[in-house]
C-alpha cells in the first residue's frame, strides 16, 4: 500500500524518472522462442504485467537436473528448452475474478523476460526437495482468493507476486533480489493467508 501511495503522491517529473529507471533495468524485450534458452535448476523470472509499463509479473521456472521428474509429472514438465531439457513454469493470474495458480501459463512461456535470477541449490537432493515442496504448496492452494492487480488498492484480493512470495516462503526459498527495486513487483510485500492453502477436497 505504501508503494502505491508513493506512486500516487510522487510529482510527475519524479514519477517519470522512476519509470524511466525501471524501463532501463529490464532485459531487451524479445519474445521467447518455442524452445527458450536453457536455465538449469530453479529460476525466478518475470515479464510485464501490462505490456505498456515496466511493472513485473513474477513466476518460477523449474528445469530439474533429475530427469525423472518429466516421467513422474508429464502433466507439468511438458515443455522443452533449447538444450532439450524438460521444464515447467509456475505462476498465477486472474481468472473469473480469482487469483488462479497455473503451470505453464501462455504469458509465462512466451512473453519477453524482463528479469531473471537463479535460485541456487546445494545439490540435486536439495533441488528435488524444493521442487517437491513447491508442487505440494501449489497443489494445496484452493483457487478461492480474489484477484487484485494492486493489492489492497484496486481491490481486496492478491496478485501473482503475492503468490510467488508465498510459494517461495513455504518452500524455504529467498525472495528474488530484483524484486527489491521500488515498485518493480507490486504485491511482493503482501503474502497470501495460510487459509488459502488448506488441502483441496478430493
Amino acid at each position: 500500500m505504501a508503494c502505491l501511495l508513493l506512486l500516487i503522491l510522487t510529482p510527475p517529473a519524479l514519477l517519470g524518472a522512476l519509470l524511466w529507471r525501471l524501463y532501463g533495468l529490464e532485459a531487451p524485450r524479445s519474445p521467447l522462442p518455442p524452445r527458450p534458452p536453457a536455465r538449469p535448476g530453479l529460476w525466478y523470472c518475470s515479464h510485464r504485467a501490462d505490456r505498456r509499463f515496466p511493472f513485473q509479473h513474477l513466476f518460477i521456472r523449474l528445469t530439474p537436473s533429475d530427469a525423472s521428474w518429466a516421467g513422474r509429472r508429464p502433466d507439468l514438465f511438458s515443455q522443452r528448452d533449447a538444450a532439450g531439457s524438460a521444464y515447467c513454469t509456475l505462476g498465477a493470474g486472474p481468472r473469473d475474478g480469482k487469483l488462479y495458480l497455473e503451470f505453464n501459463r501462455g504469458f509465462d512461456l512466451g512473453d519477453p523476460v524482463g528479469f531473471e535470477e537463479p535460485i541456487p541449490s546445494a545439490d540435486s537432493a536439495q533441488e528435488n526437495l524444493r521442487i517437491a515442496t513447491l508442487l505440494d504448496a501449489a497443489d494445496s492452494y484452493g483457487q478461492e482468493l480474489e484477484f487484485a492487480a494492486w493489492s489492497r488498492i484496486s481491490g481486496r484480493g492478491y496478485n501473482c507476486n503475492s503468490m510467488v512470495r508465498t510459494l517461495a516462503g513455504r518452500s524455504g526459498l529467498p525472495r528474488p533480489r530484483f524484486s527489491r527495486h521500488l515498485l518493480l513487483c507490486p504485491g511482493i510485500g503482501r503474502g497470501l493467508p495460510d487459509t488459502a492453502f488448506a488441502k483441496r477436497e478430493a
